[in-house]
C-alpha cells in the first residue's frame, strides 16, 4: 500500500508507480505495469491529528477505482481520469526503474520537473515560452550535465550556473 496525499494505492500482486504532482491542483498519477491496483480516497479520523495518534487510528479508505496492467489514472479530490497506455507509453513510464528518463516531444517545463526529482540542483526556466519547447531524448537518471549539454548545443539555450547550486535556463541572446 502506498498512501499519497488523501489517497491509498494498493497492489494486488503487481508492479506500479505513484507520482505526486505539486501545485494548486495537486494530484496523484498512478501507472500499472503488471497486475492490478485498487485506488481509494483516505480520511484521517478527527482524533488522529498527530502522527502518533494516526498510528493508533488508521485512515478510513473508500475504494473508487481498480486499474489493470497498461492503465493509468490521474486524480485528486475533484478529478478522475483513466487512460489506456500502449506498450511504448508503458515502457516510457517504467524506464526510471532501469535508470532512464525518456522524453518524446515533452514540454521543457515537464522535462525539468521530472529531472528535478532526481537532483538537489534547482533548475529555473526564466522565460515561460521556453517551457513549451518540445524535448525528446533518453537520459540516465542523475546525469544532469548530459541534459544541459543537449539543451545548450541542440536547442541553443543559455545555461547559467548560480552560486547556490541552482541553474537558470534562458534563450540565448542574439548577437
Amino acid at each position: 500500500r502506498v498512501y499519497a496525499r488523501n489517497s491509498r494505492v494498493q497492489a494486488v500482486g503487481t508492479a506500479f508507480t505513484v507520482q505526486l504532482q505539486p501545485g494548486a491542483e495537486a494530484r496523484v498519477d498512478v501507472v500499472v505495469n503488471e497486475g492490478r491496483v485498487e485506488l481509494a480516497r483516505t480520511e484521517l479520523p478527527a482524533m488522529a491529528a498527530t502522527p502518533s495518534a494516526s498510528a493508533q487510528h488508521p485512515a478510513v479508505s473508500t475504494a473508487f477505482m481498480t486499474l489493470d496492467q497498461g492503465q493509468a489514472a490521474r486524480f485528486n479530490r475533484k478529478l478522475q481520469q483513466l487512460a489506456e497506455l500502449d506498450k511504448a507509453a508503458l515502457a516510457k513510464q517504467d524506464a526510471w526503474r532501469r535508470g532512464l528518463l525518456i522524453f518524446t516531444g515533452d514540454p521543457l517545463s515537464e522535462v525539468i520537473a521530472e529531472i528535478s526529482r532526481y537532483t538537489q540542483t534547482s533548475i529555473e526556466i526564466t522565460d515561460p515560452e521556453l517551457g513549451e519547447l518540445l524535448i525528446g531524448g533518453r537520459f540516465r537518471v542523475g546525469e544532469l550535465e548530459a541534459l544541459l549539454d543537449v539543451l545548450e548545443v541542440g536547442f541553443g539555450l543559455q545555461i547559467s550556473y548560480k552560486e547556490d547550486q541552482s541553474i537558470e535556463l534562458s534563450a540565448r541572446k542574439k548577437q
